[in-house]
Order: C-alpha cells, then sequence, then structure tokens
C-alpha cells in the first residue's frame, strides 16, 4: 500500500519507492516512513525511480525557506549520491570509497571535466584583501 499521505505505522522497516517525483517533501515523506526509530529496527529503502539522485538522501540535512530557490542542476557531476560498483550501496557523492564494502569507485566522466576545468591560481595581497585596521 502507499507510503505517502495518512499512514502512521511505525514499524515499517522497509520503503520501496516506484513513483519518480520532483517534490523533495514528497520523495522525504515517502522514503522516512521506514526510518522512523524504532528499537533493533534497521531500515532498508529500494528507490527504483532515481529520486535519490534528484533529491539526495533523505536523512541529509536541508535549509527550508518560503523564498523562491534556484532549481538544481541535474548533470551528472552535481548529483549528492553515487551507487557502488560493487555491492550497489547509495552514498553521498563527497567520497569515491563505498562506505559499506569499502570498494574505491571511478569518478564520473562529469566529474573528471569539472576537474580538469579547475584551475588554481595565486592570489596576491591587496588592498581589498587586507584586514580592516582597528
Amino acid at each position: 500500500f502507499p507510503v505517502t499521505i495518512g499512514l502512521s505505522i511505525d514499524n515499517v522497516e522497509c520503503a520501496i519507492l516506484l513513483r519518480p517525483t520532483q517534490s523533495v517533501i514528497l520523495f522525504i515523506q515517502s522514503s522516512c516512513r521506514a526510518l522512523r526509530y524504532m528499537e533493533g529496527k534497521e531500515a532498508v529503502i529500494i528507490d527504483h525511480t532515481g529520486n535519490c539522485f534528484r533529491h539526495g538522501l533523505p536523512d541529509e540535512d536541508r535549509k527550508f525557506s518560503l523564498k523562491e530557490i534556484a532549481k538544481r542542476s541535474t548533470d551528472q557531476a552535481s548529483n549528492p549520491v553515487r551507487t557502488c560498483e560493487s555491492c550497489y550501496f547509495t552514498f553521498r557523492s563527497t567520497t569515491t570509497t563505498c562506505p559499506e564494502c569499502g570498494h574505491i569507485n571511478q569518478r564520473s566522466r562529469e566529474e573528471l571535466k569539472q576537474i580538469e576545468q579547475a584551475r588554481l591560481e595565486e592570489i596576491k595581497e591587496s588592498n581589498e584583501l587586507k584586514q580592516p585596521s582597528e
């Protein structure tokens, strides 16, 4: 049965996401049904639609505001998560090493392109960079 609006069952241990959504709120609501705390429970979220690649992991910190914000980029280099090539565990893309099995994953073409385009620039002290005198 759907685990979205109006469901209040504490012992849900598995959420299978079959509905793609552009709504981060709906994604969090659906995923976090399984993440409700219950002693001894281990939650599993199976995301068949790639919502985690659009919105990040459901338990990450977010800043919500009533102000309109710019839409998130959809290119691969900006994806907040990656999937391990060895064990298929999904984790934050801030590292290439899988926290589940230790496998070191290859960087995507987009990540490599972004690294190649990065440029080191020497910053020389100038009047604008000096701290104001007190």
